[in-house]
Parts: C-alpha cells; sequence; structure tokens
C-alpha cells in the first residue's frame, strides 16, 4: 500500500484553482478549499494524490458557494484576459481552468467536473470562442477610442 497522500503538495494548485473558479478574494478561495478538505477527508482515504487532488477538485466546482456568488468584477488593473476570463460562465471557467491552467488531460477534467469527455469538449470550444470574442471587442475598443485619431 502507498502512504498517504500529502496535502500540502496539493494546497497551491487547490488555492489557484478555487481563486480562478469563483473570481473570489484570496481569502474566500481559502474557505472554499477548507470546507472542500473538511468534506473530502471525510470519506475513506485516497490511494494517491492524484486521485486524491481529482476528489478536492470536484468538491470545489460541486460547491454551492460557488454558483451562488455574484458575478467577479476584475480590479482596476486587470488585464483584458483577465476581465474575459471572470466573464465566462462558471462551468466554462472551470473546463477552461482544469484543462489549460491546471494541465488536466480531457479524461481528467470530465472526470472532474462529472461530466462525459464530449461535453467537457463543448465547454471548451464555447469557453474559447467567449474568450476570443472578448478579446476582441476588447482591443477593437481600444483602437477605435474617441481620443485617438489617424496620422496619414
Amino acid at each position: 500500500m502507498s502512504p498517504p497522500p500529502s496535502l500540502s503538495v496539493l494546497l497551491p494548485s487547490l488555492r489557484r484553482f478555487a481563486a480562478a473558479l469563483s473570481g473570489a478574494p484570496r481569502g474566500r478561495a481559502d474557505e472554499l478549499v477548507l470546507r472542500a478538505i473538511h468534506s473530502v477527508l471525510r470519506e475513506p482515504p485516497a490511494e494517491s494524490e492524484a486521485i486524491l487532488c481529482r476528489k478536492l477538485r470536484a468538491q470545489l466546482t460541486s460547491l454551492t458557494q460557488i454558483r451562488a456568488l455574484p458575478r467577479p468584477t476584475p480590479g482596476a488593473k486587470a488585464h483584458p484576459w483577465e476581465a474575459a476570463l471572470l466573464d465566462l460562465p462558471v462551468v466554462h471557467r472551470a473546463a477552461l481552468i482544469l484543462v489549460s491552467v491546471e494541465g488536466c488531460s480531457y479524461d481528467e477534467a470530465a472526470q472532474t467536473l462529472g461530466i462525459s469527455r464530449a461535453v467537457l469538449m463543448g465547454r471548451l470550444t464555447a469557453a474559447r470562442h467567449m474568450l476570443t470574442n472578448s478579446l476582441q471587442d476588447a482591443t477593437s475598443s481600444a483602437i477605435h477610442a474617441p481620443h485617438l485619431r489617424l496620422v496619414k
């Protein structure tokens, strides 16, 4: 039997995932991680860190507090991509973060979210499309700002 997985190794990834998923300040994201850990620790121990991490991420995405949060707003110094990411619906943001930021495979991400691989692929496609449109809108509005003029 393998040694029990260490939570300390998983915490940075879980905190990052909770913060990106919820769009909440670090304190709120840490509270979500703590609730997920408490919930998962009541279950039989996981055999590996990968399984424990998947369970914790699944718990984070299923917490009703995340879906009940008001739509997050980026800070004043936020990059356009950050605002576009926070503007995505939670289910699309979760899929994109798991695959693109956390490096999960499609199968791992689908299993974590409790959906099929086909649904995950659809959410990723939609999320990427929404991000592209949002970033194009932000770029075109910056280019066509009223205080700018063309000089020939």
